[in-house]
């Protein structure tokens, strides 16, 4: 038995070849059997959280408010069914877990200079077939393409169950509990970010919330924007979330600017981070899934 030990990207890979030699005298047989482990490379929920943006490492006119997460510090909330998950299916949560996420961190709620809000994300799976399959899954859940269903206004003083079955809409700042809401989602999935040589996907979920009260139609739509990108067994996720259109309110002229963002400016956020972060991370800005080599005897 030979043991071959090669390092390719920061992936160990072990080789053993095997020769079998017939025992019988005039022609020997041999037969050479392959076998290939790829040992995944462990980041951990310290370097995860490290590789997020700092207060002072963000770009000209974007800031920041609340607290980071990880998986040391909060619990992944695990939910399916319209309103949580795209087209009523597994939301984030779920699926991290059905791929068996190792560790997790995403920044706190960051603001654009153009408005609305930004949140970058990394995941680590352990292996990276499994990151892929996360990607690879959350692409084809979108295959609905819309989705209408019902939430409830979010009163005041209400904070939904983690096992709550009914989605929530804070569209009055908690002036009841009972309003209803017609929610009508749209998604639309697409291929990798411009800027990106790494394995990805790009999404966007268009959502339009309408309520009448006393006759009265209220209503405002948002949009956000994400993209998924593979780094061996690590997901790297950007996103943009902005409204716009406000109507029925007494204050709705003061609320008609649009922040929704394209996935243009998503690319010029991700080009803004990308390099810090894998940086951090050890990583190269092409490093993706992990290779074999041949190996012969």
């Amino acid at each position: 038995m030979k043991i071959y030990k090669s390092k390719i990207s920061s992936i160990a890979i072990l080789v053993i070849v095997m020769g079998l030699s017939g025992c019988s005298g005039s022609n020997s047989a041999t037969t050479t059997t392959t076998t290939t482990i790829v040992l995944e490379k462990p980041f951990g929920v310290s370097l995860l959280s490290q590789s997020l943006p700092s207060a002072l490492e963000l770009p000209s006119g974007w800031t920041a408010s609340g607290t980071a997460e990880n998986s040391s510090s909060g619990a992944l909330e695990p939910k399916s069914g319209k309103g949580f998950g795209v087209c009523g299916g597994p939301n984030r949560d779920m699926l991290l877990q059905q791929f068996g996420v190792v560790a997790w961190a995403w920044s706190p709620s960051l603001q654009p200079e153009k408005g609305g809000y930004a949140y970058i994300s990394t995941f680590e799976f352990p292996t990276a077939e499994a990151a892929k399959n996360f990607i690879e899954t959350t692409a084809s859940q979108a295959s609905c393409g819309s989705l209408t269903h019902e939430a409830v206004e979010l009163g005041e003083g209400v904070t939904p169950s983690k096992n709550s079955k009914t989605p929530r809409f804070d569209g009055f700042s908690g002036s009841d509990n009972s309003t209803k809401w017609e929610v009508r989602e749209s998604y639309t999935v697409g291929g990798k970010l411009a800027s990106s040589t790494s394995t990805g996907i790009t999404t966007q979920t268009d959502t339009e919330y309408i309520a009448k009260i006393y006759g009265k139609t209220y209503g405002q739509s948002e949009r956000i924007v994400a993209a998924f990108e593979q780094h061996l067994n690590v997901v790297i996720r950007y996103s943009l979330i902005g409204d716009c259109c406000v109507y029925g309110y007494s204050n709705s002229e003061a609320s008609k600017e649009d922040l929704r963002s394209s996935l243009s400016d998503l690319n010029v956020m991700a080009e803004q981070f990308r390099p810090a972060i894998l940086k951090k991370l050890g990583l190269s800005v092409n490093e993706n899934a992990p290779t074999s080599s041949n190996v012969t005897n």
